[in-house]
């Protein structure tokens, strides 16, 4: 994205902290009801998946990519949770919304 306006942004993961806690709570709260399907488990798929996207200033995703993968079936999970993420409040910087970068790691075991 080529813009002055994006907000940089620390590691989101599920052990760490950010500059913006509401938004964290707000992302694990979506991301973790029936994340890791049972049959995946009982195949014993396991693994790190980390995904980067950014929170447009209308509030949408874009810019989807995967840093860290895993197995295709686990980064299929992240990406297809992320493509339909919605209706998220963008940063704001001097009251103006702008692009917000996120980082988050998963962490998939049984």
């Amino acid at each position: 994205i080529n813009s002055p306006l994006i907000a940089p942004s620390r590691d989101i993961t599920f052990k760490g902290k950010s500059e913006n806690p509401e938004r964290d709570t707000a992302i694990d709260a979506y991301f973790k009801p029936n994340l890791y399907p049972a049959a995946l488990k009982e195949q014993g798929l396991q693994g790190k998946v980390t995904v980067c996207f950014y929170i447009n200033p209308e509030g949408k995703i874009q810019d989807i990519s995967l840093i860290n993968r895993t197995n295709s079936e686990l980064d299929n999970i992240i990406l297809r949770k992320v493509e339909f993420m919605s209706g998220w409040k963008p940063r704001t910087i001097e009251g103006k919304p702008v692009y917000t970068r996120i980082e988050k790691s998963f962490i998939f075991r049984f």
